[in-house]
């Protein structure tokens, strides 16, 4: 008899569960909904396997056509933007590998995806791009494009892909200074912005980005301090015999706030053995207070030692 009772019981919870509430069916809905959720979540899942069983094929198969092909028809066919989004982000770790044994199938999808796709998958898009450097020189045009607006993260990568593809982008040069132009003003701390990522794909392009170096100098007087670094490296980057970005090196090394020093370090790094006009400034940083700093320009100075 008592188990009678608990199986009524349990049948008459069961009931209320799935039964509307109220009119407006609240208790249903959110059963649903949970129910819905939990499936897309198993459905990620499952697609993320399969995007990495087709990644580790083409790393050891790079003309794996099937494997290829299943990472194209999830980045042009699924419905789920998330899957999208992961299967542009496994082609860009590919790029990085294998870009030169997939890059006339790949590229050309990653472009469509930026122009076309929403904000998510056209920011995936965007950072795979830039792995694959100068074999994505098709690219360029839809990137140039991608800087505006410039006010989110599918601008910064962009100009962070033209960057990465060094000379071959200096036709991207009027379209990123005019950003930083426009935006500088708006420039005031550390946090990420299309003038910081746009600088330095200036700095990256080198020489063939001379026709900038009127327009960056100004800016070695910016209110913002990071934006005077990332001026100052690049300019020494398109122009090394450039005196006023040496100074402003020179000076920056000499803040009194560390994180300046640091920063400005850590950008010269970032700039390999292009940082060698600011050698002799940076040995003095040997003798900096702050352990961090002399690390840096140890290392700094490592790199330019050997070239």
């Amino acid at each position: 008899m008592e188990c009678a009772r608990t199986i009524l019981t349990v049948l008459s919870l069961l009931s209320f569960l799935t039964a509307p509430m109220d009119g407006c069916g609240m208790v249903s809905v959110q059963v649903k909904n949970a129910q819905l959720e939990r499936a897309r979540d198993m459905s990620i899942r499952e697609k993320n396997a399969q995007l990495k069983r087709a990644r580790d094929k083409l790393l050891k198969d790079p003309g794996d056509k099937q494997a290829l092909s299943l990472i194209l028809n999830m980045l042009k066919h699924d419905d789920d933007t998330v899957a999208r989004a992961n299967a542009a982000t496994t082609l860009g770790g590919l790029g990085a590998g294998i870009g030169v044994s997939i890059k006339d199938t790949a590229v050309p999808a990653l472009i469509e995806a930026l122009e076309k796709d929403d904000m998510a998958v056209k920011d995936a898009a965007a950072r795979a791009l830039r792995l694959y450097g100068p074999l994505a020189k098709g690219a360029i045009p839809v990137l140039r494009r991608s800087l505006v607006p410039s006010d989110g993260s599918v601008a910064w990568h962009s100009a962070d892909a033209l960057g990465a593809m060094g000379p071959i982008a200096y036709e991207a040069v009027p379209d990123l200074v005019k950003v930083i132009k426009e935006r500088q003003s708006e420039f005031l701390d550390d946090r990420p912005h299309i003038c910081e990522f746009a600088t330095k794909a200036l700095g990256e392009i080198g020489p063939l980005a001379k026709e900038a170096i009127p327009e960056l100098v100004p800016l070695l007087t910016h209110e913002n301090p990071y934006l005077r670094i990332y001026v100052a490296v690049a300019i020494i980057r398109i122009d090394p015999a450039n005196q006023q970005s040496l100074k402003m090196l020179e000076s920056l090394l000499k803040d009194q706030n560390v994180d300046i020093r640091r920063n400005t370090l850590w950008t010269l790094k970032d700039s390999g053995r292009e940082a060698g006009p600011a050698k002799y400034i940076v040995k003095a940083s040997l003798r900096d207070r702050d352990a961090a700093v002399r690390t840096a320009a140890s290392q700094l100075l490592y790199i330019l030692n050997r070239h």
